[in-house]
């Protein structure tokens, strides 16, 4: 019978290997030390199975973690460049001053003769009318689900494919006939630039414009006069950045601008 064994334990037996004495001083012996630490055989498969999973791992969480998103957020940014170089509302919004007089229905036929799509909005007087035409590479459907979201509530690039050559055109029969045009205008580099290319598209001089300047409200307009068929209007064209109308978070170009016809 081991002694030491009995009374100390397996573990405290082995331990006694590793130590030499010399009188009342213990010492550690490293002779455990200098034997070969290489892993072999199933130990070593094993291992190398371990950091193999370890990799792939890190791998896959790196790629969705880190460059997933990135490459996500490059797409969507390329999408909505591309959706700013579109065809600009100038380019399919009608002369205002060949529409405004003209009845809700009467503006409907001529903008359905043009072959223009549109979303009719509801209004609330009799003889009024609000539409809103889309961009002609979207379908009804999507148009009008984008729509009905807000513009603040859709990202860059869903609010840059739904504004981009779209405009809203709004009748008026309170008081003298108004006709008007809103629309968002990614393509001009200022609001100067901006008003002359609208008032260039709508027939219109600017150098004609009778008064400029900047409102209470902040927007930059040119406004004048006009003699059609025996009647006169006032026209004015007006622009602001398009952050100030609607807040889309991530989108900060564009100029949104408004083009206004009323009969004196």
């Amino acid at each position: 019978m081991d002694l030491g064994n009995l009374l100390l334990g397996p573990q405290q037996t082995r331990a006694r290997a590793y130590t030499r004495r010399q009188g009342n001083i213990a010492y550690l012996d490293g002779a455990c030390l200098r034997r070969e630490s290489r892993l072999r055989g199933t130990n070593l498969a094993v291992a190398g199975a371990l950091v193999a999973v370890a990799v792939l791992a890190g791998a896959y969480v790196m790629k969705v973690v880190a460059l997933d998103p990135v490459a996500q957020a490059e797409k969507a940014a390329a999408a909505t460049q591309a959706n700013m170089s579109r065809t600009a509302a100038t380019e399919t919004l009608p002369a205002l001053s060949g529409l405004v007089g003209l009845n809700a229905d009467q503006v409907k036929a001529a903008l359905d003769d043009a072959g223009l799509s549109y979303i009719e909005r509801p209004v609330e007087t009799e003889g009024a009318l609000s539409v809103y035409h889309y961009p002609a590479d979207l379908d009804l459907d999507l148009a009008s689900t984008l729509y009905l979201k807000g513009f603040s509530a859709l990202s860059p690039e869903q609010a840059t494919r739904l504004m981009t050559g779209a405009w809203q055109l709004d009748l008026s029969k309170e008081g003298a006939t108004s006709l008007s045009a809103h629309f968002a205008d990614f393509a001009s580099p200022d609001l100067k630039t901006a008003l002359a290319a609208a008032a260039s598209a709508q027939g219109l001089d600017p150098a004609s414009a009778t008064e400029s300047g900047t409102d209470d409200s902040g927007n930059t307009f040119l406004a004048g006069t006009l003699e059609q068929d025996g009647a006169t209007y006032n026209w004015r064209i007006s622009g602001i950045e398009l952050s100030s109308v609607y807040r889309i978070k991530g989108l900060d170009a564009g100029l949104y601008l408004g083009i206004r016809i009323t009969q004196v």
